[in-house]
C-alpha cells in the first residue's frame, strides 16, 4: 500500500521512529543500571552485616575468654581487656540494628544478640563484683552439684550469642546469594548489542521502504524532464500528495503551457508576412518560415543550407556582411536594408537580426519593404510637385495679388480690395502650409540640413520679432526681447524660423493687450536657452508631453480659428535637435506658456548683462 506522504514526513518518519526506539532502549538500560546499582548497594549491605556479625562473634569468644581467665588470676589487664571487647560488641550490636533496620528477620536476631549481650554483661559484672569481695566459686563448684558451674554458664552465654550471630551470617549469605546483581549485570551487554542492531535494522528498514517509492517516483520526474526537452508527450500524472506529486504537476502545467505556447508560435510563424528565419554562424539558412516563398521566392526546405549570399543584390553584399559582423559585436539589434534578387524582380527588404552566441547562430526577421518604398516614392514626388507644380503659380499669384492691393494696375473699390487683401492672405496660409509640408517631407528623408557656422544670438531674435511685428501690432500685443551679445554655432535662417514659428504661436494665443516675451538665458559654459512667454491660456498639463507631434493642436477648434496645420512645433523640434539642442514647453493651464530651446555656445563671454525691466526693447 502507498502512503501518501510528503517527503518532510517521510523525514521525519526515517528520524523519529530510530529516535523513539533509541528513548526506550536507552530507558531501559537505564532501568537496569539503577536496579543493578540497588543490588549492588544491597549485597553492599550484606557484607557489611556479615562483617559486623562476624566481628561481634570473635569479640564476644575473646570478651568471655579474658572474663575467665581474670576469674582464674585477677589480672587487670585481662579485666581491662573483657571490659574494651564488650564495648566494641556493644557498638557493634547497635551497627547491627542500624544496618537492618529494613530486615525483619535480620533485625530480630539482633535484638535477640543484643539481650544475650546484654545478659553475658550482667554475669560478667557479677563475676567481677564477687571477686572484688573476695569470693571464689571454683571450690564450690567442684563441691556443691546443685549449681551450673561458673565456666559452663560463662561458656553458655557466649556460645549462645555467637549462635545467634552465626544464624544472622548465614541468614545474610543465604539472602545475598538469592541477588540479581550478576543476571542484571549479564543483562547490560546483550541488551545494548541488541538495542543497537534493532536500531540499525528499524533505521534501515524504513530507508529502504520510503527510498523505494521515492526512487521510482524521481525516475518518473527525470523522465519527464528529458520528454519536456525533447518536446515529447509527458508520462501518466504521479499519484500521492507529496511534493514529488506538486513538482509532477508542475511539469505536466508547464509541458501544456509550453505546448499551446509552441501551436500558437508555429502559428504565427507559418501565417507572418514578415520571414523569420535563423542562418548560422557563416551565413548558411538552418530554417525559414512560409513567408519565405513571398520575400524570397523559394520554399523553406530550398532555403536550409542554402548561402545567404546567394539571394542578395552583389551591390549590397559586402554592406549586408559588414551588418552580420556587426551584429556580434554589439549589444543591441540593429536593423539595415538591402536587396534581394528574386528570379522575377529585385525585392527591398528591412533586417531585424540577433545573435545567439550559445546557439552560434542569427535568428533574424526580414520584412519586404518594397511597397513602403514605393510609397516614399510617390510621395516624393508628390512632394516635388507641389513644391515646383504648385509653389511656383500660388507665389507668382501671391505677387499679383500684392500688387493689386498696392494700386499697381490702379486704384481699386474698397470692397475689391477687400476681396485681393483677404485672397492675398489665403495664398499666403497656402504657401507656408506647403513649405511646411515640404519641411516634414525633408525631415523624413533626412534631408533637413542645417549649415551651423558662428552667428551673433541679437539679430536673430531682433529679425523674428521685426517679422511678426505687423501681426501683433494688429492684435494689439506687446512684444519684449532681453538680448545677450553672444555668439551661437547655428544656422541663423533656420533658428529665425523656430523663432519665428515659436512666436507666430504665442500671437495665436494670446489676447488683446497682453505681453509675448523673448529672453535669452545662459545654462551653463556651453549652452544658452531661449524663452518664448506668452499671457495665453495654457496648455493642459495632459498634453504637454504631445505637442510637438505632427498636426497634433491642444483643441481640435484651433485648426480652424486660428488657421493652424499642426506642423510648426514638430519643424520647431527637428531643426533644434538637427543642432544639438533641447526644445520644451513649460505651461499652466490659464497662466500662459514658456517655449525654450536651446543652442550651443561659441563663446561664454558675454558683453554686458541682460537689460532690466525699463531697458526692455518694446516692439509694437
Amino acid at each position: 500500500m502507498q502512503l501518501n506522504l510528503k517527503l518532510s514526513h517521510k523525514a521525519l518518519i526515517l528520524i523519529a521512529v530510530p529516535l523513539l526506539f533509541e528513548v526506550i532502549f536507552v530507558a531501559v538500560l537505564a532501568w537496569l543500571l539503577f536496579n543493578a546499582e540497588q543490588e549492588a548497594h544491597r549485597e553492599l549491605m550484606s557484607k557489611e552485616i556479615i562483617a559486623t556479625a562476624d566481628q561481634i562473634a570473635s569479640l564476644s569468644e575473646e570478651a568471655f575468654l579474658s572474663l575467665y581467665a581474670y576469674n582464674n588470676d585477677p589480672d587487670p589487664a585481662a579485666l581491662k581487656k573483657y571490659r574494651h571487647k564488650m564495648d566494641d560488641i556493644k557498638d557493634n550490636i547497635q551497627d547491627l540494628l542500624t544496618l537492618t533496620a529494613d530486615k525483619p528477620q535480620e533485625f530480630e536476631l539482633v535484638q535477640k544478640a543484643e539481650v544475650g549481650q546484654k545478659n553475658g554483661e550482667e554475669l560478667g559484672n557479677f563475676v567481677i563484683d564477687a571477686m572484688v569481695k573476695g569470693e571464689t566459686f571454683k571450690d564450690k563448684d567442684e563441691a556443691k552439684g546443685e549449681f551450673v558451674p561458673f565456666r559452663i554458664r560463662v561458656f553458655k552465654v557466649s556460645r549462645d550469642l555467637t549462635s545467634l550471630i552465626h544464624r544472622l551470617g548465614r541468614l545474610e549469605r543465604d539472602q545475598s546469594q538469592t541477588l540479581s546483581t550478576r543476571r542484571f549485570r549479564g543483562l547490560e551487554l546483550p541488551l545494548l548489542l541488541i538495542g543497537v542492531g534493532a536500531n540499525v535494522l528499524i533505521a534501515i528498514a524504513l530507508a529502504m521502504f520510503f527510498n523505494a517509492g521515492t526512487t521510482k517516483r524521481l525516475k518518473v520526474l527525470m523522465d519527464n524532464s528529458n520528454r519536456l526537452a525533447r518536446g515529447a508527450t509527458l508520462s501518466k500524472r504521479l499519484g500521492g500528495r507529496d511534493e514529488l506529486a506538486a513538482l509532477d504537476d508542475v511539469f505536466h502545467t508547464m509541458a501544456d503551457a509550453l505546448q499551446d505556447a509552441m501551436l500558437k508560435e508555429r502559428a504565427i510563424v507559418e501565417n507572418a508576412v514578415d520571414v523569420i528565419c535563423s542562418i548560422d554562424e557563416k551565413l548558411f539558412f538552418k530554417a525559414a518560415s512560409p513567408a519565405s516563398v513571398e520575400v524570397f521566392g523559394h520554399e523553406p526546405d530550398e532555403l536550409i543550407g542554402r548561402k545567404l549570399a546567394s539571394l542578395i543584390v552583389p551591390e549590397d553584399l559586402a554592406r549586408t556582411t559588414a551588418e552580420f559582423a556587426r551584429v556580434r559585436s554589439e549589444t543591441d539589434t540593429p536593423f539595415f536594408e538591402n536587396r534581394i534578387q528574386r528570379k522575377d524582380r529585385v525585392v527591398d527588404v528591412r533586417w531585424s537580426v540577433h545573435w545567439s552566441d550559445a546557439e552560434k547562430a542569427y535568428y533574424c526577421v526580414v520584412s519586404d519593404i518594397s511597397a513602403r518604398r514605393e510609397v516614399e516614392r510617390l510621395k516624393q514626388e508628390f512632394v516635388s510637385m507641389m513644391s515646383h507644380d504648385l509653389r511656383t503659380p500660388l507665389m507668382s499669384i501671391q505677387a499679383s495679388l500684392s500688387l493689386l492691393s498696392v494700386g499697381a494696375s490702379g486704384d481699386l473699390p474698397d470692397s475689391a480690395r477687400r476681396n485681393v487683401l483677404d485672397a492675398e492672405r489665403n495664398i499666403s496660409y497656402i504657401i507656408s502650409l506647403i513649405n511646411s509640408l515640404i519641411d516634414v517631407e525633408r525631415m523624413d528623408s533626412a534631408k533637413l540640413q542645417v549649415h551651423l557656422s558662428p552667428t551673433e544670438l541679437a539679430p536673430l531674435l531682433d529679425n523674428a520679432i521685426q517679422a511678426v511685428r505687423s501681426l501683433a501690432t494688429n492684435k494689439g500685443i506687446k512684444l519684449e526681447c532681453s538680448q545677450l551679445d553672444v555668439e551661437v554655432n547655428a544656422d541663423g535662417d533656420r533658428v529665425t524660423q523656430v523663432l519665428i514659428n515659436l512666436l507666430s504661436n504665442a500671437l495665436k494665443f494670446s489676447s488683446r493687450d497682453s505681453t509675448i516675451r523673448v529672453v535669452a538665458i545662459p545654462q551653463n559654459d556651453a549652452f544658452i536657452e531661449v524663452q518664448v512667454s506668452d499671457e495665453g491660456r495654457g496648455i493642459p498639463a495632459a498634453q504637454l508631453d504631445s505637442v510637438f507631434e505632427r498636426f497634433k493642436q491642444v483643441k481640435d477648434i484651433d485648426a480652424t480659428e486660428h488657421k493652424g496645420s499642426g506642423l510648426g512645433l514638430a519643424i520647431c523640434k527637428s531643426i533644434v535637435e538637427a543642432h544639438g539642442g533641447k526644445i520644451g514647453v513649460r505651461s499652466s493651464e490659464g497662466e500662459g506658456t514658456t517655449f525654450w530651446f536651446t543652442l550651443a555656445l561659441l563663446s561664454a563671454t558675454t558683453a554686458g548683462e541682460a537689460t532690466t525691466t525699463d531697458q526692455v526693447s518694446s516692439i509694437l
